[in-house]
């Protein structure tokens, strides 16, 4: 690990046991909510849908990026979630300005996985980066209505097989897909 992100941790960690209300270390895990937009409709999804997206405007996109930036070298995980994360523009730069902090996998991605091609997995791939499928991806074989779950399984899981994602890895290689818990 490098040598931001272990000053960083011993200093959590002290801050911890010394009970300090006042920290000085910054999150070593940060969940980002980029929206809620997506791009299927599935009728068991609690989340409200307006289409929301903290990267567009494109110029508040390359503001909110660059500050969260700061934080990349300090993190043992970076949570995307929010809608579908791989419909959003400005999505593709968040994980471009991630590599380009950090050689270290911090990336976690919740995704429906119905957007996913070839090109992302291996983009995926190449960051290392650990991907949940929703619960609707995970759990339902067959769609209700408006559902991309029989959809997505024929693309997604097949996909993942393709790029050896699914079987337990060092993290050198591909990510561990897993089903979320949410």
């Amino acid at each position: 690990m490098d040598e931001i992100y272990q000053q960083n941790l011993q200093r959590s960690q002290l801050e911890y046991r010394r009970q300090h209300i006042y920290l000085r270390s910054l999150p070593r895990c940060l969940g980002l909510v980029l929206g809620n937009g997506c791009n299927i409709g599935c009728p068991h999804c609690y989340q409200a849908k307006n289409g929301d997206n903290l990267l567009k405007p494109p110029a508040i996109g390359r503001e909110l990026r660059r500050e969260f930036a700061g934080f990349y070298p300090h993190l043992a995980t970076l949570r995307i979630q929010g809608g579908e994360a791989f419909a959003f523009p400005g999505f593709r730069e968040l994980i471009e300005d991630v590599r380009a902090s950090v050689e270290r996998p911090i990336l976690s991605v919740s995704t429906n996985g119905t957007l996913i091609d070839e090109e992302w997995a291996e983009t995926m791939c190449a960051h290392r980066s650990a991907t949940s499928p929703s619960r609707s991806t995970a759990e339902r074989p067959k769609p209700t209505r408006g559902c991309g779950g029989e959809r997505t399984s024929a693309r997604f899981w097949p996909m993942c097989g393709a790029f050896n994602i699914g079987r337990e890895s060092s993290g050198a290689n591909c990510p561990i897909w897993t089903p979320s818990s949410s």
